[in-house]
């Protein structure tokens, strides 16, 4: 007798223990679970969940099964509320807790998926307010998940809410930092409304997920230039080019830049790599003869200057040199626009650059003849 009182009493401090650990559901829980079962009685089942939380405000399962239940109602701001409180009293270093977890996930992506695919059905329907309330709740119900916002805010820009859709697009970018092309869909927005600076700041976010993003860069030279930011504009450039050497656009629109900042030289390197790939690209011909003839003429001014001043002193071995130089210009002028006269003959303003250029290098039979051939095409 005394062995068996001891066995007995043994197994009743075993099932004690299991009591303590599991707990025993109340009869509010298995209600609870009774009303689940039946539409219409979901409401009765979160009153009987509640009830049996007060009893044991510990029980993960109840939680669980109190989210899905508001789930069904739709009321996912409450069932996102009892998951949390369910995953604040997970434990993972026990085993059997994981399952809960597993069941939190399932739950909320069953729910995303069946709002989500109804929303696409409302938007299919032209049911806007109606689809934009459905992608709403799927960032309420997984606020992780780029599609729900993406989808929400084609809804926004179909409405006109332009300022919200910009957001919501943006903030599915962060959660997808892959899809670039979502972001260059946000800089054509503000591009139509000619918000210029704005799809500068979309492309910094851009290339702050990826410095090298070389479209990025190259949106961001191409607003700069734009916008006439013409420092800002060359740096960008630079950096494509870094990335990409050789890109006859980019590298065109670098010397550009120079070119009517006034770096003539800078200009001309950049020109000539691009005659390098397209040897007969006429405005490139072109610039290239203005940039040779700029340099000409700012030295014939510089020397002009020098020869007026009176604090300057200057020989005449040292005037020699400026007036070689100079020459040396416009014969590299004459070179490029007697080139772009043979591709395109009756530009006046080549025509006209091309005169003078005869005119500074002695050819003085030259540069009437071109004067002449201007005069005529005017008459005609």
């Amino acid at each position: 007798m005394r062995k068996r009182f001891r066995k007995i009493q043994f197994l009743l401090y075993i099932l004690l223990i299991i009591l303590l650990f599991n707990g025993c559901k109340s009869i509010e829980f298995e209600s609870a679970l009774i009303y689940l079962h039946q539409a219409s009685e979901v409401e009765r089942a979160i009153s009987y969940l509640l009830k049996a939380l007060q009893k044991q405000p510990h029980d993960i399962e109840a939680y669980v099964i109190l989210g899905k239940a508001y789930g069904m109602k739709e009321n996912f701001v409450k069932m996102n509320a009892a998951f949390d409180s369910a995953m604040a009293l997970i434990d993972t270093t026990i085993k059997s807790h994981k399952y809960f977890k597993e069941d939190i996930d399932y739950l909320r992506d069953e729910f995303w998926c069946f709002v989500f695919n109804r929303g696409i059905e409302h938007f299919e329907n032209n049911r806007l307010a109606d689809a934009g309330m459905d992608f709403g709740n799927c960032i309420i119900i997984d606020n992780q998940r780029a599609d729900g916002y993406i989808n929400l805010a084609l809804i926004e820009e179909q409405i006109n809410n332009l300022d919200s859709a910009i957001v919501h697009y943006e903030q599915a970018f962060l959660l997808d930092k892959k899809n670039i092309d979502l972001m260059f869909y946000v800089s054509n927005i503000h591009r139509k409304s000619r918000d210029f600076e704005k799809m500068i700041q979309v492309m910094d976010k851009v290339l702050q997920a990826d410095p090298q993003q070389i479209d990025a860069i190259t949106e961001k030279a191409f607003t700069y230039d734009h916008l006439g930011k013409t420092d800002e504009a060359i740096i960008a450039y630079q950096k494509a080019l870094q990335i990409r050497p050789g890109e006859p656009d980019w590298q065109f629109n670098l010397a550009r830049l120079y070119f009517f900042d006034g770096d003539y030289g800078n200009a001309i390197e950049n020109f000539e790599k691009v005659l390098d790939k397209n040897p007969d690209d006429i405005e490139t011909i072109v610039l290239l003869g203005d940039s040779y003839f700029s340099l000409g003429e700012d030295i014939k001014i510089e020397l002009q200057e020098i020869s007026l001043s009176d604090s300057i002193e200057i020989t005449q071995e040292e005037i020699e040199l400026y007036e070689k130089e100079a020459k040396e210009y416009f014969d590299a002028a004459i070179y490029y626009l007697e080139h772009a006269v043979e591709l395109q003959a009756d530009d006046p303003d080549v025509l006209n650059m091309l005169a003078i250029a005869y005119s500074n290098v002695g050819l003085n039979d030259k540069a009437e003849a071109i004067f002449n051939r201007e005069e005529q095409l005017q008459r005609n």
